[in-house]
Parts: structure tokens; sequence; C-alpha cells
């Protein structure tokens, strides 16, 4: 006799992905011919899961009561994680940013230095000869001042020189 792998209920469930009570459910009916039940629980043979549809290494379906909070959790993970990639750009562009600052704040710097030493290492200008002593200004002779004219009538009289 060819030996034959065979699974319990609880390890054909988790194999072929399906929930335990569906396995009971398929042994219950008979769909598993070969199946055997002794004081260790059933015993179903690979044949009849695969009879039936049922392929083990299949991955475990999440569990019903908590597939709308999984959700929920999956959809609010990936709303922070998608938040996060949007701050970590922004935190890149900035450093991108403050960096080409830093380099034009260099090039500034450098040219000043530059400009300054120019102006240091340049010949100053000869000195001017002091200049000659000031020229004392001359005394003003008052010369009496013009005798007062007599007041000018208006009008024609005045035009006239009356």
């Amino acid at each position: 006799m060819v030996d034959m792998k065979m699974f319990s209920a609880a390890e054909a469930s988790r194999e072929t992905g399906v929930s335990r009570t569906t396995i009971m459910r398929k042994l219950a009916s008979g769909e598993f011919p070969q199946a055997t039940k002794d004081d260790d629980g059933w015993h179903i043979p690979l044949a009849d899961l695969l009879a039936v549809g049922l392929s083990p290494g299949r991955p475990s379906p999440p569990v019903r009561g908590h597939d709308q909070s999984e959700v929920r959790t999956v959809a609010e993970l990936s709303h922070q994680v998608e938040l996060l990639r949007v701050q970590l750009a922004a935190a890149q562009q900035l450093a991108v940013e403050k960096d080409r600052l830093a380099a034009e704040k260099d090039r500034v710097i450098e040219t000043q230095a530059q400009a300054l030493r120019a102006l240091e290492a340049a010949p100053s200008p000869p000195e001017q000869p002091s200049a000659a002593p000031p020229v004392e200004p001359e005394p003003q002779v008052s010369t009496p001042a013009p005798a007062a004219q007599p007041a000018r009538r208006g009008g024609i009289l005045g035009l006239l020189g009356f």
C-alpha cells in the first residue's frame, strides 16, 4: 500500500486556504470518501482534497470578522505611507534648495573676498601737496552809499519822471 499524505481538519483548512467549517461540512456531506476518524481526529488524504478542488499550499484568507477593520487599517496605513512619501519628497527638495543657496552664498562671499583683496592691494593715490597758505581777503573799502532817490510817483507822472 502506498503512503498517502494525510491532513487533519485544521491542517487541511490551513493548507488549502478555506475555513475549518468548510472542511467539516465537506466531511459531513461525504465529499472526502477516504477520510477516516479516530481518537486523534480526522485524517483526510491529499487525493480527497484534490478531488474537490482544494489545493494545499494556498495562503489562508483573512478571518471574516476582521475583514472590514483590516481593510480600513490597510487603507489608513496606505494613506500614511503616501503622506510620508510626499513629506520625504518635500524634504529632499528642501535639502537640494538649501545646498543651492549655500553654494550661492559661498560664491558671493568668495567674490567679495576677491574684491576686498584687490582693494587692499591697489596702490594708494599719491598724496596731494599741502595747499598754499590761505590768502587773507583784502579789506573792503567802504564807499558812501549813493544819495537816496526821491520817491517816484506812480501812474503816468511816474513814467514821465515826475
